[in-house]
This record gives structure tokens, C-alpha cells and sequence, in this order.
């Protein structure tokens, strides 16, 4: 008999036991350890870490279906990219993670600091002719917005973010035509406007050390501007020019092969001699005008903006009417207006449509 009950209390204990181990096994289940650490969070642009690849000058984002032109900072860390009609979009990325993305209207340049502010040139979407400089920070609030009655050309903004610069083509518009822009970004604020004697810029470097500012050129030149805006080459400079500017138009190319460096200051030396002399040229002097004039229409930066573009036609037309040409003269007119319908040559093409016609 006390053989049985000391059987039933051990299986009773054991029973206990297994029951005991069981609720607690269920318990640490239920309760997450003190240890674990917790789950980390998502970032915003976790879905954009993949599918962007890079093509030459070019960066494709299948992420955002974004695809255009692209500058990366000096360090390499940051890249600003953006994208001409009909995208008319930027996009600022940390490695491959997006910081920043915009809309804007024909962006046409964009550069980027170490430290991830940006800046962008556009030419905007009027009829009028104008163009619109902005900088940005790293998070996209815009550090300064100029507008400016010319079509912008290149920018640069120093390796620390600090100051940026721009310069612009030649317009009818004095107070912004041909100038170069000195910004200090900390500031937030346009330092000077001055007009740029030295041209068109290729690039540029920032000596902020010495508060220097150094434009360099395709011809192996360089001139150097104080961050106050003085041309400390100006001595170089003149003696360089004077003698650029008393050769006569006809160096600028030769019968047998096209020589041209510099395609905008070219537009301009024949448009100021078109506007004041043309009436007065030989025939010959005309025909050689004339072809100076075509060569022009082989340079994307005559035939990437508009006011040049347009321009080049219709100076061409004008000569050829000085020629007594004028079926020549009427195919340039259209090709003028094709470009801008606000060139001023409706009635001059109208006129010679209804004469040839007859």
C-alpha cells in the first residue's frame, strides 16, 4: 500500500514538473528578450539605393524614371544631376542615396560642392530672352535666386560651398549682357556684377586662401580677378588683346581650314560689323561676311541659344539681300523664324514671299 502511494506522488511531481517547465517555456515566447536590440528603422530613400547607373556624361535613376546630365563634387561624395524639356528636373545624391529632387524650368548647368550645397543655371521657358541662376543647400532650401535678362553659359561654385560664380552671353540687355557674377553663398548675396573683358571662361578655380578668382581658357590662357572683382591681369590682358583686336576679321579663319576658338566672340565681332559697316562693305567684303556667318552654324554654342541662333540666320539673310540674292536671303528669314518667331523678320519674309511668288 505505501509502495503505491509513493508512486503516485512521484508521478504526481513529475506531472508538476513538466507542467512548470512548460508554462515557462511559454512565457519567454511571449516576452521579447532584454537584450534584443530593436529593429532599425528605414530611411526615406531606402527604395532608391538601387538601379542608378551611369552612361559618359550621363546618369539614368530607373528609381525616379529620371535620366540626364550630371556633376559630381571634387570629393566625389555628392552628385547634382538634371534634366532638360520635358523632364525639366534635378536631383542631388549622397553616394547613391537621394537627397533632393525638383522641378525647374530648361535647366542648362549644375555644379556641386563638398559639402553638398548646388547651384543651377536655367533659361526658362519666356519668349523674352532671360536667364536664372540659383543655389541651393545639401537639403534644398535655395540660398539665392537671380534672374537675369541674358542666357546663362558656364558657373562654378568653390570646393567649400562658399562662393559660386556665372557668367552670361551677350544680349540686348546692357545691364546683364556679358557679365560674370561673383556670389558668396554664406552670405546668401550677389557681391559684384561686372562686365567679363577676359570672355567666355572654359573653367574655373577659387583660391580661397588668397581670395582669388582664376578663369581659364581653350587657347592655354588664364586671368586672374580678385574676390572684390578687380582684374589683377589687366596689364596681360591688354597687351594679349591689342593685338587680337587690330587683326582684321579675316584671321579668325583661313580659305583652306576652319580655325575658330571661339565662336561667341566671333558672333559678336560680326554682328557689331554687320549692325554698323554692312551697308558700306564691298561685295566681296559681303560674300566674305556671308561665310563667316554660315562656319557659326556649325557650333553648338551659336545653335543652343536662341538669340544667337536666330540672329545668325537673319544676319545671313540681310546679306544675302545686300547680294540681290533673294531667294537665299527668304530661305534664311524662315529658318530665322523657325528658331524665333521674335528675330523681326515677318515682314521682311513676307514681303519677299509675295514679290518671288509672282
Amino acid at each position: 500500500m505505501l509502495s503505491d502511494d509513493l508512486i503516485l506522488i512521484a508521478i504526481s511531481f513529475i506531472t508538476l514538473t513538466i507542467l512548470i517547465i512548460t508554462l515557462l517555456k511559454s512565457r519567454k515566447k511571449k516576452e521579447p528578450s532584454a537584450i534584443a536590440s530593436p529593429p532599425t528603422p528605414k530611411k526615406e530613400y531606402s527604395t532608391y539605393q538601387k538601379n542608378i547607373s551611369y552612361h559618359g556624361n550621363y546618369i539614368d535613376i530607373d528609381s525616379l524614371d529620371f535620366f540626364g546630365k550630371f556633376n559630381k563634387s571634387p570629393n566625389e561624395i555628392y552628385t547634382v544631376a538634371y534634366s532638360e524639356s520635358p523632364s525639366n528636373k534635378y536631383v542631388l545624391l549622397k553616394g547613391e542615396n537621394i537627397l533632393v529632387k525638383g522641378d525647374i524650368d530648361r535647366p542648362s548647368l549644375a555644379s556641386v560642392a563638398n559639402n553638398g550645397t548646388f547651384i543651377i543655371n536655367n533659361w526658362g521657358i519666356s519668349t523674352n530672352l532671360y536667364g536664372l541662376f540659383t543655389s541651393f543647400t545639401n537639403n534644398g532650401d535655395i540660398i539665392i535666386k537671380e534672374k537675369l535678362k541674358a542666357n546663362l553659359c558656364n558657373n562654378s561654385i568653390s570646393a567649400d560651398g562658399s562662393y559660386a560664380i556665372c557668367q552670361t552671353y551677350k544680349s540686348k540687355h546692357e545691364e546683364d549682357s556679358n557679365k560674370l557674377l561673383f556670389f558668396d553663398l554664406i552670405e546668401r548675396k550677389l557681391l559684384w556684377k561686372i562686365n567679363s573683358l577676359t570672355g567666355i571662361a572654359e573653367s574655373y578655380n577659387f583660391n580661397l586662401d588668397e581670395k582669388i578668382l582664376t578663369l581659364h581658357y581653350s587657347n592655354n590662357r588664364s586671368y586672374r580677378y580678385s574676390f572684390e572683382g578687380r582684374l589683377l591681369d589687366e596689364e596681360e590682358w591688354k597687351q594679349e588683346n591689342n593685338e587680337e583686336l587690330d587683326d582684321d576679321l579675316d584671321n579668325d579663319l583661313d580659305d583652306d581650314h576652319l580655325e575658330i576658338t571661339d565662336p561667341s566672340q566671333l558672333f559678336e565681332r560680326l554682328e557689331e560689323t554687320h549692325k554698323e559697316d554692312l551697308e558700306s562693305l564691298s561685295k566681296e567684303e559681303v560674300s566674305l561676311h556671308l561665310k563667316k556667318l554660315s562656319l557659326l552654324l556649325d557650333f553648338e554654342e551659336i545653335t543652343t541659344v536662341k538669340y544667337k541662333h536666330a540672329r545668325t540666320y537673319r544676319y545671313l539673310g540681310e546679306s544675302y539681300l545686300k547680294l540681290d540674292r533673294k531667294r537665299d536671303a527668304l530661305q534664311n528669314f524662315k529658318e530665322a523664324l523657325k528658331v524665333s518667331k521674335r528675330v523681326g523678320v515677318k515682314r521682311i519674309t513676307k514681303q519677299l514671299e509675295e514679290e518671288l511668288s509672282n
